[in-house]
C-alpha cells in the first residue's frame, strides 16, 4: 500500500497537487462545454459508416488514408451501435480521454520534478495549449491524438518508477504503453524517442556516458522496444504500403517544415496565435500574425539561453529532446502529406503532436537547472510559488483568449445543421426515397471520392433513410440539408405518339424508347409516367442501372440511373423483382424525361 501511496497519491496532496487537480477540472469543463456545441465533419462520418461493419480482424485492420487504426475502428464499431449520430456519446469519450491523459501528465511530471512549482505551468501547457484544440474538437483526430498523449506520458511515468524505485511491474508497463499507443496513431513511434531522451537525462552520468550507461543499464527494455517498433513496421508496412506524396521542390518542402515549426508549432506552445482562425472548420490552416511568431520565438529564445545559463550542458537534453521530436514529427508529415500542399504546415494538428513531448522536453531542462542549482532539495519560498501561479494563470489566459478567437470556427455548425435538416424531413416524412448525392464541402470535402455521399452521412439514423430506389416521392438534398421534390435541369424528353392511346406499351417482353440525344451524369433521374390495370412491377434499364419499382395504377415513377443513357427499357413483371414468370397485361407509358436532378426551387423555366 505504502509503494502506490508515493506512486500514484502523493502528487496529488497539497496545494499543488489542488492547483494541479483545479487545473484538470477546467480543462474537462471548459474543452467540454466547447465540445457539446460541436458536431461531427468529415472523416468522422466515413469511420461511423465504417465501423458498422461486423467486428472482425478486417474492420480493425483495414487501411484507411494510408493508416492502420486498429483502436480507432474499435471505437467506431462501438459508437455504431450505441448512436452513430449521437453526438454526445462522442463527447464523453473525447472528455475521459482528456481527463486520463491529464492525469498521467500530472504523474509523470511530479516523477520528473518531484515536488517542484514549476509543474504547474508545464501542466497548463499540456492542457490548454491552442494546439491540442484542433484533434481534439474532431472526433476522428481526438481518438488518435489523446490516446497516444496517454500513451507518451504513462510510458514516461512508468520509465522513470522503474528507474528510481525499481519495480519489476514499471518496465512491462512502459512496453504495453507503447503497444497501445500504435493501436491508435502512427506517431506513438516518437514516443520511444522521449523515453530515449529521459532515461539519458536522468542516469547519473553525464555526456555520452550517460547514453552508454542508458544503455547498458536498460537494454532488456530497450531490447523490447526495438522488436515492437520492428514488428509493427513490419506489420504497416503489409496491411498499408507507405506511399510518398509528391513532396515537390525543395523550397516547397522547406515552406512546409518553417509553416509547421516556425509559425505553427511554437506559437502555439507559447499559447498563440492569439487571432482569428481563418477559412473555417477544422481542415483550414491558421496563419498567426508576424508579431505572435516573433514574440513566441523571443520567448524560446529567451529560455534557452536562461537554461544553459542556470542548468548548463544537462539542460541541452531537454533541448535536445524537443528539436529531435520535431524534426521527427515534421519529416513524417512530410513524406505522407506534402501533396496537399505547403500549407498544411499551418495546419494546427499536425502540430499537436509537439505539446506532449514539449511538456516532457521542458520538464528535463527545469530538472537541469533545478539539479545544478541544488534547489531540487530546498524549501519552496512563496517568491517562487508567487512566480509558478502568475506564469500558470498567464498561459491559461493567453491560451483561453487564442481558444476563443479559434474555437467559433471549429465546431461543425454547418455539418450539424445540415445533419439536422435531413433527419427532421425524413422524420416529416418517412416513406420518401433520397437521392445519395453529394454532401457540401464543408462537411465531406471531395478527397472522399465516392464515399463523399448522404449515405455515409445519415445511412446509420434510426430514420432508416431509403437511397436510390425507384420511387414515387424521390427527394433531393438542398444546400442546406433539406429534403425537396426533384426537378429535373436540361432534361431528355421522349413524348408517346400522339396516334397511339396507350402511348408506348410495355409487356413482358420489354420495350426499348431511345432519347432524342445521348445524356451522362452522376447521378441521372428519369421520370416515368405510365398508367395500368395490372398488378406487378417495372423493370427499369438506362445506363448502368438496372431496377426495379412496384406498379400503381398510374403514378410518376422516378428513378436515379447513371452512366451514359442512350436509351430505356422497360419491362412488365409478375412480382418486385421476379422474373421466372410471364406477367400478363400490359402498362401504358405516356412520357419519358431523363435529367440532371436539382431541387424544384432550384429549376429555372
Amino acid at each position: 500500500m505504502r509503494m502506490f501511496d508515493r506512486t500514484l497519491f502523493a502528487p496529488w496532496r497539497g496545494w499543488m497537487g489542488a492547483s494541479a487537480l483545479g487545473l484538470i477540472v477546467l480543462q474537462a469543463l471548459l474543452r467540454g462545454g466547447l465540445l457539446s456545441r460541436g458536431y461531427l465533419t468529415q472523416d468522422d462520418f466515413n469511420m461511423s459508416r465504417l465501423g458498422a461493419a461486423p467486428m472482425s480482424a478486417d474492420l480493425l485492420l483495414q487501411e484507411y488514408s494510408g493508416h492502420v487504426w486498429p483502436g480507432n475502428f474499435l471505437s467506431a464499431w462501438v459508437h455504431a451501435r450505441t448512436g452513430p449520430l449521437e453526438w454526445w456519446q462522442y463527447v464523453v469519450e473525447i472528455v475521459v480521454l482528456q481527463l486520463v491523459a491529464a492525469v498521467m501528465a500530472w504523474l509523470a511530471l511530479s516523477r520528473l520534478l518531484p515536488g517542484a512549482p514549476a509543474r504547474l505551468p508545464l501542466l497548463a501547457l499540456a492542457l490548454f495549449s491552442p494546439l491540442t484544440w484542433w484533434p481534439t474538437a474532431w472526433w476522428a483526430a481526438a481518438i488518435g491524438f489523446l490516446p497516444v498523449s496517454f500513451a507518451l506520458f504513462t510510458a514516461t511515468w512508468a520509465l522513470l518508477v522503474y528507474l528510481q524505485d525499481g519495480r519489476a511491474w514499471a518496465p512491462y508497463l512502459v512496453l504495453g504503453s507503447v503497444v497501445v499507443g500504435l493501436q491508435f496513431q502512427e506517431r506513438a513511434v516518437l514516443i520511444c524517442i522521449v523515453l530515449g531522451f529521459v532515461a539519458v537525462a536522468v542516469h547519473p552520468a553525464r555526456g555520452l556516458r550517460a547514453v552508454r550507461g542508458a544503455v547498458r543499464d536498460d537494454w532488456p527494455l530497450w531490447t523490447g522496444l526495438v522488436l515492437i517498433l520492428g514488428c509493427y513496421l513490419a506489420a504497416h508496412r503489409i496491411l498499408a504500403p507507405v506511399e510518398a506524396s509528391e513532396i515537390g521542390t525543395l523550397g516547397e518542402g522547406a515552406r512546409m517544415f518553417g509553416n509547421l515549426v516556425g509559425r505553427t508549432m511554437v506559437p502555439g506552445l507559447a499559447g498563440g496565435p492569439w487571432q482569428p482562425a481563418r477559412g473555417s472548420e477544422v481542415l483550414v490552416a491558421v496563419a498567426p500574425s508576424t508579431w505572435a511568431v516573433v514574440v513566441a520565438w523571443l520567448l524560446a529564445a529567451v529560455m534557452f539561453v536562461w537554461s544553459l545559463r542556470r542548468g548548463g550542458r544537462a539542460a541541452l537534453w531537454g533541448w535536445g529532446l524537443l528539436a529531435v521530436f520535431m524534426l521527427v514529427n515534421s519529416m513524417m508529415l512530410l513524406v505522407a502529406r506534402t501533396g496537399l500542399g505547403e500549407f498544411i504546415g499551418l495546419s494546427p494538428r499536425y502540430g499537436a503532436d509537439a505539446v506532449p513531448a514539449t511538456v516532457v522536453a521542458l520538464s528535463l531542462v527545469v530538472r537541469a537547472v533545478r539539479t545544478r542549482q541544488g534547489s531540487a532539495r530546498s524549501r519552496t519560498d512563496r517568491r517562487r510559488i508567487a512566480w509558478t501561479l502568475g506564469l500558470t494563470v498567464a498561459y491559461v489566459c493567453s491560451s483561453t483568449v487564442s481558444l476563443a478567437f479559434v474555437a467559433e470556427r471549429t465546431l461543425n455548425e454547418v455539418d450539424r445543421e445540415f445533419v439536422e435538416n435531413l433527419r427532421d424531413d425524413l422524420r416529416a416524412e418517412p416513406d420518401v426515397t433520397v437521392i445519395n448525392t453529394r454532401p457540401p464541402e464543408d462537411v465531406m470535402t471531395f478527397w472522399f471520392e465516392s464515399d463523399a455521399r448522404l449515405s455515409t452521412l445519415i445511412g446509420l439514423a434510426p430514420e432508416a433513410p431509403i437511397f436510390d430506389q425507384p420511387s414515387y416521392a424521390l427527394r433531393i438534398a438542398g444546400e442546406d440539408g433539406h429534403l425537396h421534390p426533384v426537378g429535373l435541369l436540361t432534361p431528355q424528353v421522349v413524348a408517346a405518339p400522339t396516334d397511339r392511346p396507350c402511348g408506348f406499351r410495355v409487356t413482358s417482353l420489354g420495350t426499348t424508347i431511345s432519347l432524342p440525344e445521348s445524356i451522362e451524369g452522376d447521378p441521372l433521374v428519369l421520370d416515368l409516367t405510365y398508367f395500368t390495370g395490372v398488378a406487378g412491377s417495372l423493370r427499369i434499364e438506362a445506363g448502368d442501372t438496372d431496377t426495379v419499382a412496384p406498379l400503381r395504377d398510374a403514378g410518376g415513377l422516378q428513378a436515379v440511373v447513371r452512366g451514359d443513357v442512350d436509351d430505356v427499357r422497360v419491362t412488365l413483371e409478375q412480382e418486385l423483382g421476379d422474373r421466372s414468370g410471364e406477367a400478363a397485361g400490359v402498362v401504358c407509358v405516356s412520357g419519358i424525361e431523363v435529367g440532371y436532378p436539382v431541387p424544384t426551387t432550384g429549376v429555372s423555366d
